[in-house]
């Protein structure tokens, strides 16, 4: 799918998936593999509009003679069944039966697992409350050691209940059988409930099998071990959570999106062999749990357009006593979420809500795009402009919840006015769809403003009749395409040597001065703005994908409480110098940060190699008497760890995979790259007297090799050291919110009150 879309002879047919048994239609024996194909690609075709379209099949023949009529229809997903074409819709549930309706056995045991989330919790009250259970097995990777597990065990222990809560890895089938075999006999086991999940989001260009496999296992793989270990088990009751996100897509968690359809799937099959078997297909929760607990302000306002809104506590477990009511009839799979119907306006209603909105008359996409070009076409350069800045300021103005485009202003800087990957993607879709534009997903952050991005859209030729403007995400540059050809195949350090060798023919700065006066160069980016607060100043990394867009999601978590900006080394954009050596670089840094933020208390903050620039910052600053206050570092290595080292094919894969969200890989940035990296050879890091934390990443990149010593990361004048969840990359994506909160404890702790101020 990567290969697909880096394709740009592609851009302009879609990618036609075919595969049988994804869809349960009675006839074809449902394939829980092919189920976990259409949960992916269901996000794939919320992220790219018009590159997939998913075919689910029986006989191929029959298929292959209605194939021209279901990609002539504006439905991506469809199903074959003897020549004719089914497509999903969403539909309200009956009401339940009756009677005959299943019930908890008050001598049976219920088995939770993910028993130390919230959503389990919740539901653990409900079931000790509601149902009168008094046996519940809690199982856990770490059930049996958790304080929170432990808090619920005596509250229900209090309500009557007998508790017991076992660490015990779910995915792992032989330590399940063990937990299994000793229930006690006098409470059988009657029902299983499976909460377990995680994320691990990301766009589809930078998942990768791995990433897929570790979202896979708590939830599908667990779940298939309960099914088969129970099968003899006389269960009244076999229920899942699952996520809407496997039945609609969602922006962001193909992986995620893929392990639900897989569950919904499985659960399909168990009905229909005659077991009991409900899959619930939860929309948002108001009540944060661990996999929404990361959400920010702007994830939220992206699903509120989206039509979800929360449901609470009360409203969640009504829903599960309905399905649980309902749990005989013949709908395995059920969708409990709480919809705003009115937020699906106008003629674009997603074809699979179409059964419960109805679509209202009036333009279409198509039509507004041609009258758009229209304009364009008969419009001067400076009105070309106007036009498209409008545009630009109100589709970026609806993707961020504001109700008028007037709440932004030209200059605003995306990632300060709340933009990130998924929000930049969302823009970039809603401006293709109206200008006929073929833009990369990073064209929205590469731009940085929306003015920088009208004329960007002007620039284009597709503002006149639409032309082909394929995302060309492959370099056409002769050091970028040697540079993956070597690491393709395996030679990694002889394509870093190359880009060292490269950046020698880049012109160069080899004073503040030459830079300051230089047509192009880097300019403090203000993400948070809070004059009155100590501010962080973010270094972005010094590697190819490096820049102010890595500390999106780490600067929300500081807003309201510190000033936070960021500042990208300069040669990473076209027109701008590469440094001579570390000193011209870092009195240019250092007097932007004077020239900027003045004497305000600062926080010089690092990701990675960006660390590096922050301690070198800090120590200009104290030479010229204005030191920060703190210096934060966070899994930042000296160039010649071995520890990290060993890691470089997986360090350059992983940019690769993170392209499309972050930055094109091509020459310029590239060959800045490899300039870096030389002066970082024989840079040592002079004495900082700042406090200064080294954030490490609690998981290495791969296995380590024990000859190259500790692969953890060290600096020589950190004081303070704390481990957090993830690895190099994912402690600044997924576990971003674990990584600012670590940060957050140790700023409490070193800045005075004179510098601190109160939340």
């Amino acid at each position: 799918m990567r290969d697909w879309l880096a394709d740009a002879a592609s851009a302009t047919v879609p990618l036609v998936i075919l595969t049988r048994g994804a869809v349960d239609l009675g006839t074809v024996p449902v394939d829980v593999a092919s189920a976990a194909v259409w949960g992916l690609l269901r996000s794939a075709q919320l992220e790219h509009p018009g590159r997939f379209v998913l075919l689910d099949i029986d006989d191929p023949a029959a298929t292959a003679r209605c194939l021209p009529a279901a990609l002539a229809t504006d439905d991506s997903q469809l199903a074959v069944r003897n020549g004719v074409m089914h497509v999903p819709r969403l539909v309200r549930a009956g009401p339940p039966p009756a009677s005959g309706a299943a019930s908890f056995d008050p001598d049976g045991t219920v088995l939770l697992t993910g028993g130390g989330g919230v959503l389990a919790a919740v539901l653990a009250r409900h079931l000790v409350a509601r149902h009168d259970v008094r046996h519940l097995l809690l199982l856990g990777r770490r059930a049996a050691d958790s304080p929170r597990v432990a808090e619920l065990s005596e509250e229900l222990r209090e309500a009557g209940a007998q508790v017991t809560a076992v660490s015990c890895d779910v995915a792992d089938r032989a330590a399940l059988a063990d937990v299994l075999a000793a229930t006690a006999p006098e409470h059988p086991l009657r029902a299983v409930v499976h909460t377990a999940g995680v994320l691990d989001d990301g766009l589809l260009e930078a998942q990768t099998s791995e990433r897929l496999s570790e979202v896979l296992r708590p939830k599908v793989d667990a779940a298939h071990h309960l099914h088969d270990l129970t099968r003899d088990a006389e269960l009244t009751a076999f229920v899942v959570y699952s996520s809407a996100a496997g039945v609609l897509g969602s922006p962001g968690q193909s992986t995620y999106a893929a392990a639900n359809a897989a569950l919904d799937a499985l659960m399909t099959r168990r009905h229909r062999l005659g077991l009991p078997a409900t899959s619930l297909a939860w929309g948002l929760w108001e009540q944060r749990s661990g996999l929404t607990a990361d959400l920010s302000d702007t994830d939220l306002r992206r699903l509120h357009r989206s039509g979800a809104r929360g449901l609470t506590a009360a409203e969640g477990t009504a829903l599960f006593d309905r399905a649980f009511a309902a749990s005989g009839a013949d709908t395995p799979v059920l969708v409990p979420v709480h919809l705003d119907l009115s937020a699906y306006r106008g003629p674009t209603v997603p074809p699979i809500m179409r059964s419960l909105v109805k679509t209202q008359p009036g333009p279409r996409t198509g039509s507004d795009s041609a009258r758009l070009r229209q304009r364009l076409a008969t419009a001067d350069s400076d009105e070309q402009g106007r036009i498209l800045l409008d545009l630009v300021l109100e589709q970026a103005a609806e993707v961020l919840g504001h109700a008028t485009a007037e709440a932004l202003r030209p200059d605003d800087a995306f990632l300060a006015v709340g933009f990130d990957s998924l929000t930049a993607v969302e823009l970039r879709n809603r401006l293709a769809a109206r200008t006929g534009l073929r833009l990369r997903p990073t064209a929205v952050l590469d731009s940085g403003s929306p003015d920088r991005l009208a004329e960007l859209l002007r620039a284009e030729p597709a503002t006149g009749p639409a032309h082909d403007h394929g995302p060309a995400t492959v370099p056409t540059d002769p050091v970028g395409t040697l540079f993956r050809q070597a690491c393709e195949l395996g030679r990694v350090d002889d394509g870093i040597a190359l880009l060292k060798h490269a950046a020698a023919l880049r012109p160069d700065f080899r004073t503040a001065d030459e830079l300051q006066a230089a047509a192009a160069r880097p300019e403090l980016l203000r993400l948070c703005r809070d004059d009155d607060a100590p501010q962080l100043v973010c270094f972005g990394s010094v590697v190819a994908l490096g820049g102010a867009h890595q500390y999106a999601r780490f600067a929300a978590r500081f807003r309201d409480r510190y000033g936070v900006s960021a500042l990208a080394a300069p040669g990473f954009l076209p027109g701008e110098p590469v440094p001579a050596g570390m000193s011209a670089l870092l009195d240019f840094q250092a007097r932007t940060l004077r020239a900027e933020l003045g004497d305000r208390p600062l926080v010089l903050v690092g990701s990675s190699s960006g660390g590096t620039l922050a301690h070198g910052v800090a120590a200009r600053l104290e030479e010229l008497g204005a030191g920060p206050a703190a210096v934060v570092l966070l899994d930042t290595y000296l160039s010649d760890n071995e520890g990290m080292t060993q890691f470089n094919d997986v360090l350059i894969g992983g940019m690769f995979a993170r392209e499309e969200r972050a930055a094109p890989m091509d020459g310029t940035r590239l060959t800045a790259m490899g300039r870096y990296f030389r002066l970082l050879d024989s840079w040592t890091p002079p004495p900082v007297t700042a406090p200064t934390l080294l954030v490490r990443a609690g998981e290495p990149l791969g296995a380590p090799d024990p000859a190259a010593g500790d692969w953890r990361a060290t600096w020589p004048t950190a004081q303070s050291v704390v481990d957090v969840p993830g690895d190099h990359f994912s402690l600044m994506e997924e576990h971003v919110g674990t990584t600012a909160g670590a940060v957050t404890d140790w700023l409490d702790t070193v800045l005075t009150p004179s510098t601190a101020t109160t939340p």
